[in-house]
């Protein structure tokens, strides 16, 4: 299988990403990944909420591959509608992303909280402390 982790994430996490590279999905980028998925066995997917439309995710997930979110600002009620979208993972979880607040849980806080997303987490003791990732 396949992940890609952009082009369509959020400038303000972009992580190691060149932001000349990033932009919001299009029409033939969602027929490129449509068209990807029927040769492989697995296609996941990284996008930022800021540059995809819901219904794109919808799309992407009932053409069978694995929408994750991150690389994004995003708060805890847009991750929800997402996640009720299609999307059902969140990569690297904590790195890149906005973060647990006490009045804004954040797309780490919703990554833990929705109970329909899973998540990946870079355990090397460097992008996530050992303590957060106990």
């Amino acid at each position: 299988g396949l992940h890609l982790e952009g082009p369509h994430l959020s400038i303000a996490r972009k992580g190691a990403h060149d932001p000349a590279l990033i932009r919001p999905m299009t029409d033939a980028d969602q027929a490129m990944l449509m068209a990807a998925r029927r040769k492989l066995p697995v296609l996941l997917t990284t996008i930022a909420p800021e540059s995809v439309d819901p219904a794109r995710v919808t799309a992407l997930a009932k053409a069978g591959i694995v929408v994750s979110l991150g690389h994004s600002d995003t708060g805890h009620a847009t991750a929800k509608a997402f996640a009720e979208a299609g999307a059902s993972v969140v990569t690297h979880l904590f790195n890149a992303m906005s973060q647990i607040g006490n009045r804004e849980p954040g797309l780490a806080g919703a990554a833990i909280d929705i109970g329909t997303l899973s998540a990946g987490l870079i355990a090397d003791g460097i992008h996530v402390h050992p303590a957060t990732i106990r």
